[in-house]
């Protein structure tokens, strides 16, 4: 196996490490912290794009970078989808949370074929069928205090992500 293989299967693995320990700190942030939203989700960003200010050096890169508005606009939804995954993990846990927000793949399907022209093939269908019935069970399994709420943010959540 390739060196560089290897580094890569370490890099992906690490990936999905950092991202659900990232997501269980939320949890905790939401839950016990009791944090406020706002400024949890700011320390986040303002953290972030320090380091990848930094990462980037001196010089054109990072001025540049900023003068997109491609960027200010993929930062405004990065941003409202953390807000989003806050308060919904205010409700349930973080596993039921990650299934539900993979709504986005049902909401994909039609919005790709409408903008894009890609028809889905058959086997994206049945995905998005098994999808939809995974995320239609775990809404159904929940307590119907917080069904509406959790189904309107994670069905807000899929929207700002595709």
């Amino acid at each position: 196996m390739d060196k560089w293989f290897r580094f890569g299967l370490f890099l992906a693995f690490m990936t999905v490490l950092f991202d659900a320990l990232y997501d269980v700190v939320i949890r905790v942030a939401a839950v016990k912290w009791d944090v406020a939203p706002m400024v949890f989700v700011s320390i986040v960003y303002i953290a972030a794009a320090v380091a990848m200010l930094l990462v980037a050096g001196p010089g054109r890169l990072g001025l540049d970078t900023l003068r997109q508005p491609h960027t200010w606009l993929f930062s405004f939804l990065n941003i409202n989808l953390s807000f989003i995954f806050l308060f919904i993990l205010a409700y349930i846990t973080t596993t039921e949370a990650n299934l539900l927000v993979r709504f986005c793949i049902v909401l994909n399907l039609p919005l790709i074929w409408m903008f894009i022209g890609r028809r889905p093939q058959w086997f994206d269908g049945v995905g998005a069928v098994a999808v939809f019935v995974g995320c239609g069970l775990l809404v159904y399994d929940m307590p119907s205090s917080i069904i509406g709420v959790v189904t309107v943010l994670s069905f807000l959540y899929a929207l700002v992500l595709v």
